[in-house]
């Protein structure tokens, strides 16, 4: 489980994207993704309100750290953000994966 509860319902493509909804008071989502080739993994993570619907509220920008030998990374991130915007129990986190920067490109001169 990524939640402390055992009723949310989560959806994932691992390492790449989460859903997480949630209906009780929990406080915090744990990740737990692969490491692949780097050392750290950064997520972005936003909030949306399912019973009014609305806009995505942005969230944290969560790092998993892992260990030289670990395969997975871990990394937690509170809801309590969430709660205060939304003012509801029920929450739908998105959880992605950030995507490495792309380098413009200059022209030489």
């Amino acid at each position: 489980h990524l939640t402390e509860q055992k009723d949310d319902f989560v959806f994932a493509k691992e390492g790449d994207i989460y859903l997480v909804y949630t209906f009780v008071n929990t406080t915090e989502v744990e990740l737990s993704v692969p490491r692949g080739n780097n050392y750290t993994v950064q997520y972005t993570v936003q909030f949306w309100d399912p019973k009014t619907g609305g806009d995505m509220i942005d969230g944290p920008l969560v790092t998993a750290d892992c260990g030289e030998r670990e395969k997975n990374c871990k990394a937690t991130f509170s809801l309590q953000e969430a709660r205060r915007h939304i003012g509801s129990s029920d929450v739908l986190v998105v959880i992605r994966k950030k995507k490495a920067a792309l380098m413009s490109k200059m022209p030489f001169t």
